[in-house]
């Protein structure tokens, strides 16, 4: 996990989390249900990349490739990709947690105190949150602006947002926050300091422990199931980089996959058949 992510991360999750739902389209779609929790498609088409690429598509301007514009067969196909990864990326937020419950999959505290002093040994969490709280005074600035003061929107982007924010970012968010009522959740984002920041760091490295540790717990299901398996993981634990060693590679791999599907349809039940092909986002 690249602390850069894990930073840029923090400066859009408070955005996606508290974006209020535009309209009232689709918000009863269940497209599936992971044990006993639903998934709305609404919350699948108001996420970030989907709305950008909706909005790239209603105004004709998608590029596939570079000087060639997206025909509407492949601007589906592009949509459907993304949805379906959104829609992965909301089953695994709710499966991961059963799974480290049913394996007994705990992370000390000193265990992970250890793993984000080490990776953040040679950061400035001071200048970070310095940095985050500029970004949205000057992204709360450039709302008024809009909003308040009437100004084009690509002038309070030049004026307030270039050193922070893409164009296609402001232009997905600008539509959610037109009232001052739905501003005052990003104002939390003004106040960040770096214990704030080193809680949110803790947050996402305690998720790595914890993955590290079911990958292992499946490591060892698979290896008192299957010798070949056990000694094949045995082998590239010693050698990882040997390109000789590629078949074996792939065996274990193939039967790592195998795991995860069953298991992802033993708690993953499909209720729209536009999503009937998630299992192939899921278990890769």
């Amino acid at each position: 996990m690249k602390l850069g992510r894990i930073f840029l991360s923090l400066l859009w999750l408070f955005l996606v989390t508290n974006r209020p739902v535009q309209g009232q389209e689709n918000v009863t779609r269940v497209v599936a249900k992971v044990d006993d929790k639903v998934i709305l498609y609404e919350e699948i088409r108001t996420s970030e990349e989907v709305m950008r690429l909706r909005k790239s598509m209603a105004s004709g301007g998608m590029i596939v490739f570079p000087g060639n514009r997206a025909t509407p067969e492949s601007a589906s196909e592009l949509k459907h990709a993304l949805e379906a990864q959104e829609l992965a990326n909301r089953i695994n937020k709710i499966l991961y947690p059963i799974l480290f419950d049913k394996y007994g999959i705990v992370v000390g505290d000193e265990e992970l105190k250890n793993r984000v002093d080490k990776r953040t040994e040679s950061l400035d969490l001071s200048a970070i949150a310095a940095k985050t709280r500029k970004t949205y005074a000057a992204l709360l600035n450039a709302f008024s602006s809009v909003y308040e003061k009437h100004e084009k929107k690509d002038a309070a982007y030049a004026k307030f947002l270039k050193p922070y924010f893409t164009k296609d970012q402001w232009d997905a968010y600008l539509p959610s926050y037109r009232s001052l009522e739905k501003r005052k959740s990003l104002r939390v984002m003004t106040q960040v300091t770096p214990d704030i920041l080193r809680k949110s760091l803790e947050v996402a490295f305690k998720q790595e422990l914890q993955e590290e540790k079911l990958n292992s717990k499946i490591n060892e299901i698979l290896s008192l199931e299957n010798e070949e398996f056990r000694s094949d993981l045995a082998l590239l634990a010693l050698k990882p980089t040997n390109s000789d060693l590629d078949e074996k590679r792939k065996f274990v791999h193939a039967k790592r996959r195998e795991w995860w599907l069953s298991t992802y349809k033993s708690f993953v039940t499909v209720l729209d058949q536009d999503f009937s092909d998630i299992f192939g986002y899921l278990a890769t």
